[in-house]
C-alpha cells in the first residue's frame, strides 16, 4: 500500500442495518397513510375525495425543503438537530394520528377530518425534507453505506403495504334482517378488517421510533467513521464506466427538452392526478379491488427500482415502448374514473382483475421510466439532475392542484351511491 493511500473502510453490518432503518423513516409515514386509504374512505366525511386532499397536503409540505434551500447556510451546523426534530415529529404525529383519525369537526360549512389533515401534513414534512436533509447526512459515512440507506427508503413503501395486505379491508356492507321489539328491521352490516387502523398506525409508529433511534446512534458514531476517498473514487469510476457503457445515448438539446417534458407529465400524473382519482377508478369494483390496487402499487415500486439497477434502459426505443404501454394504462385508469360509478366490466371478476393489473403495471412502468430518465440525465448532462428535480416538483404540484379542483370543485367524478337497506 502506498504511503499516501488511505486504508479501505471495513464493512460493518450493524452500521448497514442502522442505515436501512434510517432510510426507512423517509417516506414510511406517508406510505402508511396511503396504504390505509381503502379503510379511511369508508368513514371519512370527505369520502372518495379524501385521496385528493392527501395529495394536496403532501405538495404543501414541500414548503419545508424550499425554506431549507433559502436558509440552509444559517442552519447548516444544525443539520443533525433538524433531522432529529423531523424524525421525532413524524413519530409523534403517527401515534397521534392513530388515536385521532376518526375525529371530525364542522368547518367551512361541512364536516372535515381536521386532525387527520393536521397530522398527515406533519408526517408529509418528513418525506419532503428527506432528500435535502437526510441524504446529505450520508456524506458523513463511507459511500458503501449509501446502498443500505436506499434499501431502507425502498422498504418504506414495502413494509406498510405488506402489513396492510395482512390487515385486509373487510367485505362489502350487506343488509341483514334484525329482529327487534318493533319487529324485523333491515340493517346494514359492515365487516371490519382483521385489525384496526389504530393498531396499524401504532405498528408503523414503532418502526418510525426505530428509525429515529437509529439516526441518534449514526449521528453519534459518524465522527469516528470517515469515508475513504480512495475507495469512494474507485466505486464512482466503476459506476460511471458501467452506466456509461449501458446507456449509449446522444443527449441533444431537443431530446433533453423532450425528456424534461416527459418527466413533468409523468410526475403530474403519478404524484398528483392518479393517486387522487384512484378511489373513483377502483372502488366501483369493490373495496378489495381498491385495497389490492393501492398496496400492490406500493410494493411494485421498490421492486422495480431494485430491478432497474440490473436491467437499466439500453435505448430510447425501450423507454418509448414503456411510455406507449403506460399511456394505454393511463387511458384505462382515466376511463374507469370518469365513468364511475358504472365503469367497464363492473360487477365481474374479470373487471376486478383487470383494474388491479392495470394500476400495478402502470405504477411499475412509471417507476422504471423515472429512474431511467434520471440515469440518462446524471450521465449525460452537467445540470441534468437539478432540472430533473425541478420539473418533478413542478409536475407533482400541478397534478395535485388540478386533481383537487376537478374532484372537489368541478365535481367531474361520481362516487357509488351509499347502499340503503
Amino acid at each position: 500500500m502506498a504511503a499516501d493511500e488511505k486504508p479501505e473502510v471495513i464493512h460493518n453490518y450493524w452500521i448497514s442495518l442502522l442505515c436501512v432503518l434510517f432510510g426507512l423513516g423517509t417516506w414510511l409515514p406517508v406510505n402508511a397513510v396511503y396504504s390505509q386509504l381503502p379503510v379511511f374512505v369508508q368513514f371519512a366525511p370527505e369520502g372518495w375525495n379524501l385521496p385528493s386532499y392527501i395529495s394536496l397536503l403532501v405538495q404543501c409540505a414541500n414548503i419545508a425543503p424550499l425554506l431549507w434551500y433559502f436558509f440552509h447556510k444559517k442552519f447548516i451546523r444544525s443539520q443533525s438537530i433538524l433531522i432529529c426534530s423531523f424524525l421525532s415529529l413524524g413519530t409523534i404525529s403517527l401515534f397521534c394520528l392513530a388515536f385521532t383519525y376518526r375525529i371530525q369537526h364542522f368547518i367551512l360549512g361541512a364536516m372535515h377530518s381536521v386532525y387527520f389533515f393536521l397530522f398527515t401534513f406533519c408526517i408529509s414534512l418528513v418525506g419532503c425534507v428527506s432528500s435535502v436533509l437526510f441524504l446529505p447526512f450520508m456524506n458523513k459515512l463511507p459511500e458503501l453505506y449509501l446502498v443500505p440507506y436506499f434499501i431502507g427508503e425502498g422498504l418504506s413503501g414495502l413494509i406498510p403495504s405488506v402489513i396492510a395486505l395482512v390487515q385486509g379491508v373487510g367485505r362489502e356492507p350487506k343488509c341483514v334482517n334484525i329482529t327487534t321489539s318493533e319487529g324485523v328491521v333491515p340493517q346494514k352490516i359492515t365487516e371490519e378488517p382483521y385489525f384496526s387502523s389504530t393498531l396499524f398506525l401504532v405498528i408503523i409508529g414503532c418502526f418510525m421510533l426505530l428509525s429515529t433511534l437509529s439516526f441518534f446512534y449514526l449521528n453519534y458514531i459518524s465522527d469516528f467513521i470517515r469515508p475513504s476517498a480512495n475507495n469512494s473514487e474507485s466505486s464512482k469510476r466503476q459506476r460511471n464506466n458501467s452506466v456509461t457503457s449501458i446507456i449509449p445515448i446522444n443527449l441533444t438539446k431537443t431530446l433533453f427538452a423532450v425528456l424534461l417534458l416527459a418527466q413533468t407529465l409523468i410526475n403530474c400524473f403519478s404524484n398528483g392526478i392518479l393517486p387522487s382519482i384512484q378511489s373513483y377508478s377502483c372502488l366501483p369494483y369493490g373495496r378489495e379491488a381498491y385495497h389490492w390496487s393501492v398496496n400492490l402499487n406500493q410494493i411494485v415500486n421498490p421492486v422495480i427500482i431494485y430491478l432497474a439497477f440490473f436491467l437499466p434502459i439500453i435505448s430510447l426505443r425501450v423507454l418509448a415502448a414503456c411510455g406507449a404501454v403506460q399511456i394505454m394504462c393511463l387511458t384505462y385508469e382515466l376511463l374507469t374514473a370518469f365513468q364511475s360509478p358504472v365503469p367497464p366490466f363492473v360487477g365481474s371478476t374479470a373487471g376486478v382483475m383487470l383494474i388491479v393489473f392495470t394500476w400495478m403495471l402502470g405504477s411499475a412502468l412509471i417507476s422504471y421510466m423515472k429512474l431511467s430518465i434520471a440515469a440518462i440525465f446524471r450521465r449525460k448532462h452537467q445540470k441534468g439532475l437539478i432540472n430533473y428535480g425541478l420539473v418533478t416538483q413542478v409536475g407533482s404540484a400541478a397534478g395535485a392542484v388540478i386533481s383537487f379542483i376537478l374532484i372537489n370543485y368541478l365535481k367531474l367524478f361520481q362516487a357509488v351511491p351509499e347502499q340503503k337497506c
